[in-house]
This record gives structure tokens, C-alpha cells and sequence, in this order.
């Protein structure tokens, strides 16, 4: 079993917190709301206040602010998955209108107002679909670029890898 990332018990402290906020039983509307004004330059002081109630040891992490903005955004959480498998899930079987979107992932090499935009455009995709997001393998994942820069490649390989995997439940066509 590999070590457990130094990163874990934040990310997974910062979405159970997020998920209760979803949760419909006592769902709080106004701070995920609050959460997604991330996203504007003008409004942003809005979710760095929620966030401050949130997770005030860890906001002064790219990987927090984001992925609690993300999570704003689109509430579907899953595990056991990567971005390049949310990208794929997105784009179906119409994989060639998706791969622009994906290439400006790819190449996008700031965390924060360079990747952090191409993350809520897929944000904003998967919650239209439907499509769950494993928000604390991406913080991991933003973790690591944040703070080991030279992962950068490495993970979006991984990525791109999802992404492009063929489905274990594929059949050959000609095979068939």
C-alpha cells in the first residue's frame, strides 16, 4: 500500500465539510453560493469570508480555494477517479468536440487564474451532465502542483491517460 499523501487529511476535512453543506437536510444555500462568487475578481472577497468560516487553517491553499469554489459550483462528489476520467465522462463518445477543452487543461500552467479557469469550465460541464467529480483526488492533485512544481507533468499525463483510456468493457468493433 502506497504512503498516505501529506495533503489527505485536509482534502478530506475540506469535502466532508463541503458535503455538508450540500446535504439536503440542511442544505446551506447562501454559502455555497457565497463559495461561488470565487470566481469573480469583485465578489471574491464573499467566498475568501466563507471559507474563512469553512476551513480557516487551510484557505491560504490554492487547492482549498479552488476546489471549495468547484464544489460550490457542482456539488457531485465520487471517489475513486481522476480529472482525465471526469473529462472523459463528459465528452462521451464525442470525444473530438471535448479534446479543445482538454488541451487548454493541459497547457494551462498557473495554478490560479490560468488552471483554476479551465477546472470551473469543466466544473460547469459536469454539472450540467451530471457527472461527479472526485474533488479530493483533485485537490490532491492541486496540492502537488501548487507545491511540487515539477509534478505538474506528471499529473496531467495521468490526465490525459484517463481520458483517453479505452473502457475495460469495450468491444473491438471488427470483433464483433
Amino acid at each position: 500500500m502506497p504512503p498516505k499523501h501529506p495533503a489527505y487529511d485536509q482534502a478530506l476535512e475540506l469535502v466532508s465539510k463541503l458535503r455538508k453543506l450540500a446535504d439536503p437536510k440542511h442544505e446551506d444555500r447562501g454559502t455555497l453560493a457565497a463559495l461561488r462568487s470565487y470566481w469573480s475578481p469583485t465578489t471574491r472577497g464573499r467566498a475568501l469570508h466563507a471559507l474563512g468560516r469553512i476551513a480557516p487553517d487551510t484557505m491560504d491553499e490554492p487547492a482549498t480555494r479552488i476546489v471549495a469554489a468547484l464544489f460550490g459550483r457542482h456539488r457531485r462528489h465520487a471517489r475513486n477517479s481522476n480529472l482525465g476520467h471526469t473529462c472523459a465522462a463528459i465528452a462521451g463518445k464525442e470525444k473530438e468536440t471535448f479534446e479543445p477543452h482538454l488541451r487548454r487543461l493541459l497547457a494551462a500552467r498557473e495554478i490560479e487564474d490560468d488552471l483554476d479557469r479551465q477546472l470551473d469550465r469543466i466544473a460547469k460541464r459536469a454539472a450540467i451532465d451530471d457527472i461527479p467529480i472526485d474533488y479530493i483526488r483533485l485537490y490532491l492533485d492541486l496540492h502537488d502542483i501548487d507545491h511540487k512544481r515539477w509534478k505538474i507533468d506528471d499529473i496531467k499525463t495521468t490526465w490525459a491517460k484517463a481520458y483517453y483510456a479505452v473502457p475495460a468493457d469495450t468491444e473491438d468493433e471488427e470483433s464483433a
